[in-house]
């Protein structure tokens, strides 16, 4: 994401992470096999465990990330604007044991197509991410 301070300034924050978990959690613009993916019941007793009435289980397991992301954003956008101290950087595991799990359960229940598109995408950056 891009944040932009009072001043103009821009600073870009790995942006395309939370906007593709946004597009897989909402449902939006993907159309393809990541917005499916977040619809689909099959799930393991694995994931099922983490949200055990969820209708849609890797809807509800990426929503609290999601909501994470966004307020990590607008924590950033206040200390940029504010000249305030940056926040804590999220918890590696915070970001890829959610994607993870999906990926896994995904596998596992022989929706591959799905787990190897852009949920496979997504992940590979947050790896990268949590190693920088």
């Amino acid at each position: 994401f891009v944040v932009t301070t009072h001043h103009g300034i821009k600073f870009r924050f790995g942006g395309e992470l939370s906007e593709v978990v946004a597009e897989f959690v909402e449902g939006g613009g993907f159309g393809g096999s990541l917005s499916a993916a977040a619809t689909a019941t099959a799930a393991t007793d694995e994931l099922r465990a983490q949200v055990p009435d969820a209708r849609e289980p890797y809807r509800a397991v990426l929503k609290p990330l999601l909501n994470k992301l966004r307020e990590q954003r607008q924590r950033l956008e206040h200390a940029l604007n504010h000249a305030a101290i940056a926040p804590e950087p999220m918890a590696p595991g915070d970001l890829l044991e959610p994607l993870q799990a999906c990926f896994d359960s995904l596998t596992a229940c022989g929706l591959v197509e799905m787990a190897r598109g852009a949920l496979r995408d997504t992940l590979r950056r947050a790896t990268v991410l949590a190693r920088t």
